[in-house]
């Protein structure tokens, strides 16, 4: 894509259809070599003028380490409520923020599904499906910590609240695991996931009146559930997720 923009709330493009890239080392005989994944979801707020090009650099430094890396596009589609100088969230934005989610589970069951075919794939490597690490900056972060521990649609309903009588997100898009993809919804992919690396990114959470939202409980489901590891970078200075709780909205 050759995009001029100088909003990047104002300005779209038709990919025709959602793509990865795929990188890995060269040089090694892959026959019986199936190396750990990384799969990459890019920055950019959910915006149409975003695109996982810049993480080219990032994709083949952790290449020569050893990884098979895919750098997934996903859908975006964010239109900012300015009213009041910006002080709601619109529809729109978070329509951008569901479909996103669903193309992260849509990707990372496609990758699986490859590898599983790799005999009719003719790919140029292989890749250790028992060994998938997701990542992903700002946005992408956000997908990622999403399709990690956010299991099943339930909880995205609960970070996705509408008044009541309204539908739901979900009527509108389908389910969080839609059927939209090569990978179908039969494929566990949770079990295969590592490791969760979060780069300046944040995880919505459930709105419960006005108190505080226990995190912990909610993410392991109640204290049921045993979490992924997660190593994540955050800046003092980020003005969109802030660290400090003392900016943070539930």
């Amino acid at each position: 894509e050759n995009l001029t923009c100088t909003n990047q709330d104002g300005c779209t493009t038709d990919t025709g259809s959602l793509y990865y890239y795929a990188f890995y080392p060269s040089g090694i005989d892959y026959s019986n070599c199936k190396l750990p994944a990384i799969i990459l979801f890019h920055a950019g707020g959910f915006s149409d003028c975003s695109g996982p090009n810049y993480e080219d650099s990032l994709c083949y430094c952790l290449a020569r380490k050893g990884f098979i890396v895919f750098n997934v596009e996903y859908r975006r589609g964010r239109i900012k409520d300015t009213a009041e100088g910006g002080k709601y969230t619109s529809v729109q934005q978070m329509l951008a923020i569901y479909r996103a989610f669903q193309d992260g589970r849509g990707a990372i069951r496609s990758i699986i599904k490859r590898q599983n075919n790799i005999a009719y794939n003719n790919f140029p490597y292989q890749i250790d499906i028992t060994k998938i690490f997701v990542a992903g900056q700002s946005a992408g972060a956000t997908i990622a910590g999403s399709l990690t521990y956010y299991t099943d649609q339930a909880m995205i309903d609960s970070i996705f609240p509408v008044p009541a009588g309204m539908p739901s997100f979900s009527d509108a898009l389908g389910p969080i695991n839609a059927d939209y993809y090569y990978g179908d919804t039969t494929i566990d992919y949770q079990s295969s996931i590592k490791g969760l690396w979060s780069m300046w990114g944040g995880f919505p959470m459930p709105t419960v009146g006005n108190s505080t939202v226990d995190e912990y409980k909610f993410l392991t489901r109640g204290y049921t559930k045993t979490l992924v590891p997660m190593i994540g970078f955050m800046g003092s200075k980020d003005p969109v997720f802030p660290y400090d709780s003392t900016f943070q909205l539930v």
